[in-house]
């Protein structure tokens, strides 16, 4: 049988017409499949393995790359499938759906598992590029995940400077029949590119969430020490810090560690009170909060 690398595209995906050309039938597939050398992504449709272990993205991104070319000129990428093709977040997002949108108007929506293809977008959102605006996805996501996602989306969007503050305007207007495009009008304009991970997008909506003013990405400095800290409670000397996935267990990790607890030694020294927040306690806001109110009253 030939390689199929051969006739693979860089996604490392095939369909039926490249299979035929392989001169495979039924049977050979079966046997690749169940080889690893072939994955099946859905009818018709088939992956070379890109690595040993490929992740919920990949897959996801390459059994996007099929829907697409099963749909070419009639529907593109949307919601969260867009937001991973442009390595944006997507938060709450559920990989074992892929999501297309109607390019042309009139043409009917159609769900199947693991497939969603949504009514037409405005012609105005399609870019010439051939692809979906990117403001629009992050607010699609919101529509059918949770405001929480479009704000970390839109978040790192607006840093990476994908989009601009008037496209998500925008981007809002193109929705505003949607019966749930006011909560995610809310979250949306909410948006602030000094975040710099959804850890913290999501610690900073938990803090307005308790009513707790913060300003991110503040730099403190004193006789040549430089710190840049994630937020600051505004008008205190309390610092809040996501500590996200840091692994310590090898000699650069210890390094880190090291200097780490050095830059908080000398935030002490200078009077502020450092909040470390680790991703399990984004679920329980009221104990988080309680943590910062405590930081709140001992600077006080």
């Amino acid at each position: 049988m030939t390689d199929v690398h051969a006739l693979a595209d860089d996604l490392g995906v095939l369909g039926m017409a490249e299979v035929e050309r392989l001169g495979l039938g039924p049977r050979d597939l079966m046997r690749l499949v169940r080889a690893g050398r072939l994955v099946h992504l859905s009818r018709g449709w088939y992956a070379v393995p890109l690595s040993p272990a490929a992740t919920p993205k990949v897959v996801h991104l390459q059994r996007l790359r099929a829907a697409e070319r099963k749909y070419e000129g009639s529907a593109m990428g949307s919601h969260h499938s867009e937001l991973l093709q442009l390595g944006l977040p997507a938060f709450g997002a559920d990989l074992a759906t892929v999501h297309l949108s109607r390019t042309r108007p009139r043409a009917q929506h159609r769900h199947s598992p693991g497939l969603m293809v949504h009514r037409p977008v405005p012609s105005e959102a399609i870019l010439d590029t051939g692809r979906l605006h990117p403001a629009l996805a992050i607010v699609q996501h919101g529509l059918t995940t949770s405001g929480v996602g479009a704000l970390c989306a839109a978040d790192a969007a607006l840093r990476q400077r994908v989009v601009s503050e008037a496209d998500l305007r925008m981007a809002l207007a193109w929705v505003r029949q949607h019966p749930r495009s006011g909560l995610v009008r809310q979250f949306v304009r909410f948006a602030d590119g000094r975040s710099e991970s959804v850890g913290e997008s999501r610690l900073r909506h938990a803090c307005h969430l308790m009513g707790i003013a913060v300003t991110p990405q503040v730099t403190i400095t004193d006789d040549g020490f430089v710190a840049r800290v994630d937020f600051l409670v505004t008008g205190t000397k309390v610092v809040l810090e996501f500590d996200g996935a840091v692994k310590y267990a090898d000699a650069d990790g210890r390094d880190a560690l090291i200097a780490e607890k050095w830059r908080e030694d000398r935030l002490r020294q200078l009077g502020y009170i450092v909040v470390r927040v680790v991703w399990r306690e984004l679920a329980d806001i009221k104990a988080l909060e309680w943590r910062i109110r405590q930081a709140l009253a001992r600077a006080a």
